[in-house]
């Protein structure tokens, strides 16, 4: 039987916020490789299965791994704030807003990795936007058929609490792509590039949903013949898309959710 079939249901009543961080990177990136490692230390600090990372190589000196996906998170949120990389979102939320400064965050979801971490914030960052317990709980299934390379994934959800502006609630569905052996600027010989964004079964700002108690939401891609299904998570997130996708500030991601293609 080539069809692999799963299915998670997360929480019940008020469920456990897990927190979508996108770190915006570049192979051709010197600066790269220690926002990595940042990133890496601080999840372990603040609680590996409370996070999804994912990394979107676009924006300046973005390399190979740039997918459609990324170059429209780096169009709308990196390169109107700030011209270097390692960057980094949480939630897509603008950190002034909860109340964080730094030196070096712009008035947006864009933070700088480096700068933020060399003064042993990130994880104090992570575990403020992980304190949260999120309004949504999701149940997602996904089926693959590795003949045919066909995947179909289906997000259902219920809103447990008010979350504002519920009628511009959106969920998205990103692959990324792990063990990408190639080179990495600032690192000598092979590097390996793990969490990277190559594909989307909808819009990386997501497919709207509707404004009603429960929604759900199903869509189907075939995968790439490079893809390597062992090495391919599915990441789902449910989030608010403002009515002008232009206003960044406005965004923000109530709950987010990965699984391995096939185990």
């Amino acid at each position: 039987d080539n069809v692999v079939k799963m299915q998670t249901i997360v929480a019940q009543n008020f469920v456990e916020r897990v927190v979508l961080l996108e770190n915006t990177t570049g192979d051709m990136c010197s600066n790269c490789p220690a926002g990595h490692d940042y990133i890496e230390k601080a999840i372990k600090e603040a609680g590996e299965d409370k996070f999804i990372w994912m990394a979107h190589h676009a924006g300046y000196n973005a390399g190979k791994y740039t997918s459609n996906q990324s170059d429209t998170i780096a169009s709308l949120f990196y390169n109107t704030q700030m011209t270097y990389a390692p960057g980094l979102m949480i939630n897509r939320t603008n950190l002034l807003s909860v109340g964080v400064t730094t030196s070096g965050t712009p008035g947006g979801p864009i933070f700088s990795v480096n700068e933020v971490a060399s003064r042993g914030l990130l994880a104090d960052y992570f575990r403020l936007m992980q304190s949260e317990m999120s309004p949504i709980a999701l149940d997602v299934q996904h089926t693959y058929d590795a003949e045919t390379r066909n995947l179909s994934v289906t997000v259902k959800g219920d809103i447990l609490a008010e979350v504002p502006n519920r009628e511009r609630l959106a969920v998205g569905i990103a692959l990324l792509e792990d063990n990408l052996e190639g080179s990495q600027a600032g690192v000598a010989g092979k590097y390996m590039h793990n969490h990277v964004c190559r594909d989307g079964l909808v819009s990386i700002l997501g497919q709207l949903v509707g404004g009603e108690n429960t929604f759900e939401f199903t869509s189907s891609k075939v995968l790439k013949s490079t893809f390597k299904p062992e090495d391919v998570t599915i990441v789902v997130w449910v989030g608010n898309k403002p009515s002008k996708i232009n206003e960044c500030d406005n965004y923000k991601i109530y709950q987010a959710y990965k699984v391995k293609l096939v185990k």
